[in-house]
């Protein structure tokens, strides 16, 4: 009962605003605003922000990048007088945020009586259709847009003619349940020309926004929609619509579009869904809309980790293998030494004889931009001789490769040692405006990640995103205060469960905790000491090819002396600078950089 009150109110909620308003019939628009599909034209049309399916190419080209499987829709519409209308279409989903779409659309009426000096002079036929071919990509799963190319044709008796035009469309998710869409429909303007006659079809702009798959109890969840349609020479007029799906196969639907109140019902089981919709029309007649809709093939996560089980099973020998991870441990080397032209010869190497290394191609990508950037502002930094000059840019040319890591508290400590130097250095202080805005929008995003991973029962999930919120911002009161209700909640299996994926993830610190933890309440406790044996064992051994500077940075401590070296070499103070750099010598007595470091510093103190 509390479910069918919820149902209710919605409903009402939803479609009494629509009910005061005033249809206005002023004006001409497309003969396809019927609609594609039934559920569409059930839920009034308002799929501007809702459509990620085969009405896409009607509705919204832009949904086309959130496609998972490949669709095939028709729909035939019974209409008065004998007329038919019918919609198909077929979309592809390219990757994980592109796809592309081709539809039909056909309004038609036959058997038309000629008669010429009222004599019956046999009959003719009136048609006009379109053909549309749709591409849509998202960014980053919060963005999406897309575009569609129509040829439209109208033909009356044997007299036909052709147009060409253009919509344009946005999408974008605001919250996980919230999505605002917008198209411009006929931005390019069809021109039609029958018997010396040409006509224009209308352009139309359409704004919408929709709350999508809400769980309103255990089994019932709730789709509503709504656009507002503005067409040339036409009244502002609302589409809305409301939809309960009973577990994911039955389905109740009302809308409100084109000035007519609708009605309509569908059926899902696996990947066919059949739809129905009934649109009260006054004066003309009510009309019925059956469709169906099936999806095929495989999904778009399927084909990706076919695609990356394929990558790891490329077909090297073992000598070219070996060979290959040689170049590969060269590249890394010269990359974390900052030698970036050799870096970026051995990278290229690797790629040539392995195309399908993403971590080189990423590499590459990095290097290739550091380098365009710089090359770029080149004429606009002074090119000195001095040192202070030379770590402007050694530090500038690092913020920058750190940003690309998305290491951004390595990015802001390099930039604010230009900003000590150069209060006033506008590159600089852009670049880190970039960083903290993309540290910013990480720690959002990983949040609501959170946030849904907790809501989900997903511990694990959870507490990963808000460690990596954590490690951008130790600041952060709820990250903190959720994390720790969150292990709060753990039993011990998951408490050990936690630390292993810690562990098997190189975040030794965070792994010993949980083990720790779980020893305070189970003191003989195997597992975990076990895994603290093999922490000590991993945090005693030094990386493979020596530290990184990406090493010293994890331990704050470290990274402060080795920063304050830079600020003492800098300032033209070597001793100190060796002193500090000595420090980090006691905890990683292999690290390049600060040895190559030190020898520059002990070259001064012998040139003094």
């Amino acid at each position: 009962m509390n479910s069918m009150r919820t149902l209710i109110l919605t409903w009402t909620v939803i479609l009494l605003p629509v009910c005061c308003v005033t249809a206005g019939d002023a004006g001409r628009e497309s003969p396809f605003s019927i609609g594609a599909g039934a559920r569409s034209v059930a839920l009034g049309g308002s799929l501007t922000s809702l459509a990620v399916d085969g009405s896409s190419v009607f509705y919204n080209p832009a949904g086309l990048g959130y496609l998972e499987f490949q669709e095939v829709d028709f729909m035939q519409s019974l209409m008065f007088e004998g007329s038919r209308y019918n919609f198909g279409s077929y979309v592809y989903p390219m990757s994980s945020s592109s796809g592309l779409g081709i539809g039909f659309m056909r309004l038609g009426t036959g058997d038309i009586v000629r008669r010429r000096e009222y004599v019956h002079a046999g009959t003719f036929s009136y048609s006009t259709s379109q053909l549309v071919v749709s591409y849509g990509r998202q960014l980053r799963q919060l963005f999406g847009f897309g575009a569609s190319l129509k040829v439209v044709n109208q033909s009356l008796d044997d007299i036909t003619a052709y147009g060409v035009g253009v919509d344009v469309g946005v999408r974008s998710m605001i919250r996980r349940h919230v999505n605002l869409g917008a198209i411009v429909r006929d931005l390019v303007q069809p021109e039609l020309r029958l018997a010396g006659r040409a006509e224009e079809t209308p352009r139309s702009l359409v704004v919408g926004a929709s709350l999508n798959d809400l769980a309103i109890c255990t089994d019932l969840r709730l789709t509503a929609s709504l656009d507002i349609e503005h067409t040339d020479d036409k009244e502002v007029g609302l589409r809305v619509g409301s939809e309960i799906v009973h577990k994911n196969t039955l389905a109740l639907r009302l809308g409100y579009g084109r000035d007519n109140p609708v009605v309509g019902a569908g059926f899902s089981r696996n990947r066919l869904r059949i739809d129905y919709a009934y649109e009260l029309v006054d004066h003309v007649g009510d009309l019925h809309h059956i469709s169906l809709s099936l999806r095929f093939g495989k999904s778009v996560a399927q084909r990706e980790a076919e695609l990356r089980e394929q990558v790891t099973r490329l077909p090297f020998r073992p000598r070219e293998e070996a060979g290959l991870n040689r170049l590969r441990e060269k590249a890394n080397r010269f990359f974390h030494q900052f030698e970036l032209d050799s870096a970026l010869v051995y990278f290229r190497l690797v790629q040539r004889l392995d195309p399908n290394d993403q971590e080189a191609a990423i590499s590459i990508e990095a290097i290739e931009m550091a380098d365009r950037v710089q090359k770029d502002q080149a004429d606009r930094l002074e090119i000195a001789a001095d040192d202070q000059q030379k770590f402007v840019r050694s530090f500038y040319a690092r913020a920058q490769l750190y940003l690309a890591q998305r290491n951004y508290t390595a990015a802001l400590d390099f930039l604010d040692l230009i900003i000590e130097i150069d209060p006033g250095h506008p590159f600089a202080r852009e670049l880190r405006k970039i960083v903290e805005r993309e540290k910013a929008v990480e720690i959002s995003f990983t949040l609501d990640t959170a946030r849904v991973a907790e809501s989900e029962g997903r511990a694990v999930r959870a507490i990963e995103a808000l460690n990596r919120v954590i490690e951008l911002d130790p600041t952060n009161r709820e990250a903190v205060e959720s994390r720790e209700r969150i292990i709060g909640s753990l039993d011990i299996p998951q408490r050990l469960a936690l630390g292993i994926d810690l562990f098997e993830r190189g975040a030794y610190r965070a792994a010993r905790r949980q083990f720790n933890q779980v020893l305070s309440i189970r003191p003989q406790e195997a597992v975990a000491l076990d895994y603290l044996r093999r922490i000590d064992e991993a945090e005693s051994q030094v990386p493979p090819g020596g530290s990184t500077l990406e090493d010293l940075q994890k331990n704050p401590r470290i990274w402060k002396h080795y920063t304050d070296g830079l600020r003492f070499m800098r300032d033209g103070q070597y001793q100190q600078a060796i002193d500090e750099w000595e420090k980090v010598l006691e905890v990683f007595p292999d690290n390049q950089s600060t040895l190559d470091n030190i020898e520059q510093a002990r070259l001064r103190l012998e040139s003094e």
